[in-house]
């Protein structure tokens, strides 16, 4: 799960869990302005965010809060930067708002 929220924000504490790992893992200075490429490496990287998941598994990233002012279209953009990863395990993301009854409003396939 990741809140598009952070996406233009700076990679600190405020918006980002352990920056400091997650700049190291980006190779960024903390501080950085986040973009749709780095949230997709940190979703994507085998030492990110999906680290220790068995190889057998699917993994089907959740980008979270896109009823913000342009949530849908940056969640897109970020959606579009996993898939385009290529990564083994990710066939599709899903975009939506995980406080809502209905917590899905978009998935994107490969």
């Amino acid at each position: 799960v990741v809140g598009i929220d952070a996406l233009g924000k700076p990679l600190t504490e405020e918006y980002v869990h352990r920056p400091q790992i997650a700049a190291a893992l980006l190779g960024v200075a903390e501080g950085t302005i986040l973009t749709a490429e780095h949230m997709a490496v940190l979703l994507t990287h085998p030492t990110g965010i999906a680290k220790g998941s068995p190889a057998s598994a699917r993994i089907i990233p959740f980008i979270n809060k896109v009823n913000i002012k342009d949530g849908l279209v940056n969640g897109r953009k970020v959606a579009e930067a996993i898939l385009a990863r290529h990564h083994p395990q990710i066939d599709r993301v899903l975009l939506g708002q995980a406080k809502l009854p209905e917590p899905v409003c978009e998935i994107r396939r490969v």
